[in-house]
């Protein structure tokens, strides 16, 4: 079967949104759109001819008012013989925790349930606000019929949905960019999925960028697969063998057989183990003492921060031949040179299929616009002399031939005070110009502009390189795939980073600045 790579590596990583349509419903003996709209123009006398489905919901609504159509709708839609069919239970196994649907019913609802899998309702636009990662957010784009109000049903409520709901849409162009999406359920021909695929278009071309869409469909020609392909839209498609006067309902159970069998083949493919093509190489820097007293107090917990994070990559399948540990306790001496001449020999080593990390611990700084990582000879009135460019840092990954680069910066702003790694919060400028001109880089740093980043004194390490450690030991692999990446261990540190501020009355949430294509995997845990 058609198993695409870029979408099994997706899913390992947490990264996939499904998009339900409603074919998954027909094959479940949901009535369809179709025939709701062949029973209300046979009820409707000298109906005008030609009517889409959509026109002719919205021709009985002007005759007969907005709670008759509703109440007609509901009556034709609902019904208590359909239940979930196999391939509902075979998307439920999927990790995603993102589901969007322009269906109507509670099958989707039910399998959830019956997974053991928790899960949120988003239907109004408000309820965004209510969105938690925890579980899994299933998002009904054309209303609920538990709620009527928000029934998206004619085709001027399906031309409004997308502006009546601003957060949900705004929520959905975002997650074009950075997720990848798989439809199921949907035909070429559907107005609904033509509306989404605009919709989707116009996200793309207003930001230059977006993830690759699948779609699993039936009997689509090569004409417009190919005019799929061009706008982005990668289709598997299945041939259904239709005998002679075949009833449309062995056509649906021989699709829910198909795609049953397709996302089982998904699921298997996802599970198997994670394995790098590559090398891993990396460089560690933890600076506690600075010459420099005066501007730069003395940290307590960068070295060991170094020193764990490479203990804990270690475990996780880096190679402690192809590192470097920088601080005075542990390894060489941090100072400007000796870093940038690690990382530099370090970085020319690479081969294509490898990964590149470079991770700090301690202060930073800025002057005149540009972001300094303070080495240990670091001195603040000649900063751009003896401290570390965030700039160099950024050109030396770039230039390496390595594919997966990783820069991890557990610093704020120059200063020192008992308990954080700065008397002065997080500059703007700082934060700002670490995650300039970043293309092809996950930058992982520890908090956001105008906060401050804190030891922990009790756990002999810094908050955010506390809970790092934790999500590479496994913490973060919330979907059991058997290994962390770069966004699971984002997720993770800053659900625990923003709970252990808020629990002490500070504020500190760790940020990630992501330009490169698929996920990057940190540990492997299997």
């Amino acid at each position: 079967m058609n198993i695409p790579g870029e979408l099994v590596e997706q899913l390992k990583s947490g990264n996939v949104v499904l998009f339900i349509g409603p074919s998954i419903s027909s094959q479940a003996g949901v009535a369809n759109l179709h025939s709701v709209a062949q029973k209300v123009i046979s009820l409707i006398e000298n109906c005008p001819s030609l009517l889409s489905d959509r026109e002719a919901l919205e021709y009985y609504e002007m005759l007969y008012g907005r709670h008759a159509l509703i109440h007609l709708f509901r009556d034709e839609m609902t019904s208590s013989l359909a239940r979930p069919t196999p391939a509902h239970h075979a998307l439920a196994r999927l990790p995603v925790n993102q589901i969007y649907t322009t269906n109507y019913d509670d099958l989707l609802e039910q399998t959830l349930a019956k997974s053991n899998r928790q899960f949120s309702q988003i239907v109004r636009s408000q309820d965004v606000n209510f969105w938690n990662v925890n579980k899994v957010q299933l998002i009904k784009l054309f209303g609920d019929f538990s709620q009527p109000e928000t029934l998206t049903v004619t085709l001027t409520d399906i031309q409004a949905a997308f502006l009546r709901r601003t957060s949900i849409t705004n929520l959905l162009s975002v997650m074009f960019q950075i997720q990848t999406f798989l439809f199921l359920g949907y035909r070429p021909d559907d107005p609904d999925f033509h509306q989404l695929q605009q919709f989707l278009l116009q996200v793309r071309s207003d930001s230059h960028y977006a993830k690759t869409v699948f779609s699993v469909m039936f009997d689509v020609n090569q004409f417009v697969v190919k005019q799929l392909k061009q706008h982005g839209i990668e289709v598997i498609n299945f041939e259904v063998h239709r005998g002679p006067n075949q009833p449309s309902l062995r056509i649906l159970q021989e699709q829910n057989r198909l795609l049953t069998e397709w996302l089982d083949t998904l699921y298997r493919h996802m599970r198997q183990p994670i394995r790098r093509n590559g090398h891993t190489w990396a460089v560690f820097v933890g600076v506690n003492k600075y010459e420099d007293e005066i501007n730069y107090g003395e940290l307590r917990v960068c070295a060991n921060d170094a020193k764990d994070i490479l203990e804990a990559l270690k475990k996780g399948g880096f190679d402690e031949d192809r590192t470097r540990l920088l601080t005075e306790d542990f390894g060489e001496s941090p100072t400007r040179d000796n870093v940038l001449v690690a990382l530099k020999a370090i970085a020319d080593a690479t081969e294509p299929d490898d990964l590149l990390l470079f991770y700090y611990s301690g202060h930073g700084d800025i002057f005149k616009g540009e972001s300094f990582l303070v080495a240990r000879n670091g001195r603040h009135l000649i900063l751009r002399d003896t401290a570390i460019s965030v700039t160099r840092i950024k050109e030396i990954m770039q230039e390496a031939s390595a594919r997966a680069k990783v820069v991890v910066l557990d610093a704020c702003h120059s200063g020192a005070n008992i308990g954080n790694k700065s008397s002065r919060r997080m500059s703007n400028e700082f934060i700002e110009h670490v995650f300039e001109h970043a293309e092809g880089l996950a930058i992982l740093a520890s908090c956001q502009q105008g906060q401050l980043s804190y030891e922990w004194p009790k756990q002999n390490r810094s908050v955010f390189t506390k809970y790092l450690l934790d999500a590479l030991k496994g913490e973060a692999d919330i979907d059991d795939k058997g290994a962390v990446t770069v966004q699971d261990a984002h997720r993770f540190v800053v659900n625990k980073v923003r709970i252990w501020a808020a629990q002490r009355n500070v504020s500190q949430t760790p940020t990630l600045q992501y330009s490169v294509s698929g996920d990057i995997i940190l540990s492997i845990n299997n």
